[in-house]
């Protein structure tokens, strides 16, 4: 049976890139117990991988994991129409970024339903560590890298807004020496007074399940009683979940929808200002919040209605973000 999702995921794996299943209505990998693999996502290159994921879950969107594995990172230019909260539309931010330094390449592109512009540029290999997050918020808003231990939903994916579709058919690029320079992280030398801080570096940067993450962020609630406490602890804890990725700020985004008195801008700036974490907030944190909330809640959400009306209700939240 024909299926374009399928078939451009088999096309991605020949052309070298990893790929994984995402549910509709999501931006993750889907339940860890049906990975077909032990990396991050279920993610794989092999085709019947592909072809197995695809029957199972045949509405699923294409996630592609950039960084290394894939040789590729994604720079995304958000518009202020899909994305209300943005103090300024990213193809401004580019254009001064472009009069200052110089043009960017040519390069393969794809857009998102609300126009998001995503252009894929070469990763340099390993030894190279690209950042995941806002480009920078203050200068520049609007623009967001994706680079290791990140990933992008591609074409021809669908969300309730559209269609993700490619923007041209070119050789993807590498990037300018200027735009590295901004994008590539800083290796931090751990101090010798703490021989642990290297391995702490490296269990934070261990890649979340996503899918596992937004269920239980399902499972919170946030109500006019919500405290703003409550509210700035679940959105630590989110940052610290995902390394202040812009996938994490979509859950955080979606969960402070509830609240009646939502404020996009200063949900967004809330998440662009973390700098410090509290060493006992972590993912940790919303796991115990979802059970606390509605306790066996892995259980019940597969026959319990109000369960799966929580799941139902936050994956519409989550769709007022589709990309």
């Amino acid at each position: 049976m024909k299926n374009d999702r399928r078939d451009a995921a088999l096309s991605y794996v020949k052309r070298g890139w990893e790929i994984f299943p995402s549910p509709f209505g999501t931006k993750a990998g889907y339940s860890k117990d049906k990975h077909l693999t032990d990396a991050p996502w279920g993610k794989t290159k092999n085709a019947a991988h592909v072809r197995e994921y695809w029957l199972d879950l045949p509405r699923a969107n294409i996630g592609v994991p950039m960084g290394v594995g894939s040789s590729i990172w994604d720079l995304e230019i958000d518009t202020r129409e899909g994305h209300p909260d943005l103090v300024k539309d990213g193809a401004e931010s580019l254009a001064e970024l472009e009069a200052k330094y110089g043009k960017l390449p040519a390069t393969l592109m794809f857009v998102s339903p609300t126009g998001s512009v995503h252009r894929l540029f070469r990763h340099p290999g390993a030894g190279v560590d690209i950042r995941s997050g806002p480009f920078d918020a203050e200068n520049y808003p609007g623009i967001d890298c994706k680079g290791d231990r990140n990933m992008s939903i591609v074409p021809p994916s669908r969300t309730r807004k559209g269609v993700y579709r490619w923007l041209n058919r070119r050789r993807i690029a590498a990037a300018p020496k200027w735009l590295m320079a901004m994008v590539q992280e800083k290796e931090r030398a751990p101090r010798e007074s703490d021989p642990f801080a290297r391995f702490a570096n490296w269990v934070q940067l261990k890649p979340v399940d996503m899918a596992e993450l937004t269920l239980a962020t399902a499972m919170i609630p946030n109500t006019l009683k919500t405290t703003r406490e409550e509210w700035v602890r679940v959105g630590l804890a989110l940052w610290s979940a995902t390394g202040g990725s812009e996938e994490g700020y979509q859950l955080f985004a979606a969960w402070s929808r509830r609240w009646p008195g939502y404020n996009a801008s200063k949900t967004r700036k809330f998440w662009d200002t973390v700098k410090k974490l509290p060493d006992e907030i972590t993912a940790g944190t919303i796991f115990h919040l979802a059970e606390k909330a509605v306790p066996d809640w892995r259980e019940r959400m597969y026959h319990e209605p109000k369960v799966i009306a929580l799941i139902d209700e936050f994956l519409v939240l989550m769709g007022d973000n589709d990309e």
